[in-house]
């Protein structure tokens, strides 16, 4: 007796191979420098900032021969917060410079800066004092110097000293570039870190981490995270929030401030992220997980139209809300989407690329 076999509907397995198609065109793209406007404070001269999706494909190698150069990365001495993945930012930058050399801030930068094949000095963090010894060497080299901000909150202090020592000074939001500009610094660009995908990254979690819905944002009054919690959070779902204010909500589970966020990243079904946050959201992104994204000025010139799902009035939220809650597919397809974005256009690969070609344009 021959088995019957079921076969799906042809409708059926028509949609299913078009979604598959569908995710597999970010995942199969090659990663391609691109030019995308933003703000670069440099007067007199064009404010342009490359990044990484460049419809003419221009050849980043033909253009500067940046194999033929060496490099001296200075790194915090200790894990400091909102600092990048040094090992990561290091590896990557190895795949575009002939050499790379790490020290620490407290190591002696005078022997190191004054070697004749240096061709570039990048600082990363920037909270930590520099010792007069350093100050007085980066004041008198020639060679051209970077430094590459951990000020993810809130602007740091610098003094008008410190900036003059510089070149560039890259920043991780844009409404921070006034402050700098103020201390007379040359040039400042917005050049976000790319997400530590050691931490970040797809993974299955025990159900403690899981959830129906992650609200990431501060409850405030008014806005449209805080009417969704208040009146429209669906019933019989368990919803957990991460943010400022919302103790006073008994239906949310609370994610104390500390908590690594990952595994509540990777448990959630759905992540409604109004934070305004580049680098959370990019974080959300590498776990593979679908977020709804408020729109944002800090998020607009670095997120590629079609890649993210985003909203920016209250109807819109409740209609996208709604149409991904029941269709599973494209909620799936909507996340592999960001995860390959994420992958190709925000990695420290990209963000090197973007940094070189702005320092020896």
């Amino acid at each position: 007796m021959k088995k019957t076999i079921k076969k799906k509907s042809p409708s059926k397995q028509a949609q299913n191979k078009w979604i598959l198609n569908d995710v597999k065109k970010p995942l199969n793209k090659k990663p391609q420098p691109l030019k995308h406007t933003m703000s670069v404070n440099r007067p007199g001269t064009r404010n342009e900032l490359p990044l990484p999706r460049d419809v003419q494909s221009r050849e980043i190698t033909k253009k500067r021969p940046y194999k033929r150069m060496n490099l001296l990365l200075v790194a915090p001495d200790h894990p400091m917060p909102g600092a990048p993945n040094e090992i990561l930012l290091e590896e990557q930058l190895r795949h575009l410079a002939r050499n790379v050399t790490t020290i620490k801030y407290t190591q002696p930068m005078a022997e190191q800066l004054n070697r004749p094949d240096l061709d570039l000095i990048l600082i990363i963090g920037g909270e930590e004092p520099f010792s007069d010894e350093s100050t007085y060497a980066l004041k008198n080299t020639p060679v051209r110097k970077v430094l590459w901000l951990s000020d993810k909150e809130k602007p740091f202090d610098l003094d008008s000293r410190t900036v003059s020592l510089f070149d560039y000074i890259l920043t991780q939001k844009m409404a921070h570039i006034p402050v700098y500009r103020a201390l007379q610094c040359r040039n400042c660009v917005c050049l976000p870190y790319a997400s530590d995908t050691g931490m970040y990254f797809p993974r299955p979690v025990e159900d403690r981490y899981k959830s129906d819905l992650l609200l990431i944002g501060d409850a405030e009054p008014k806005s449209i995270l805080y009417s969704f919690a208040f009146s429209d959070l669906p019933a019989d779902e368990k919803v957990r929030a991460c943010g400022r204010g919302w103790e006073t909500f008994p239906s949310l589970i609370i994610i104390p401030p500390d908590e690594d966020l990952a595994p509540y990243y990777n448990g959630a079904r759905i992540v409604i992220n109004c934070s305004g946050s580049l680098m959370q959201t990019l974080e959300v992104a590498a776990c593979g997980a679908f977020q709804l994204i408020q729109q944002h000025s800090e998020l607009t010139p670095f997120l590629e139209a079609g890649d993210w799902v985003t909203f920016q009035t209250q109807d819109e939220f409740a209609d996208k809300f709604l149409y991904y809650r029941e269709n599973v597919d494209h909620r799936r397809l909507a996340a592999s989407r960001a995860l390959a974005d994420n992958k190709y256009n925000h990695s420290f690969l990209q963000k090197g690329i973007q940094l070189l070609d702005l320092v020896f344009d």
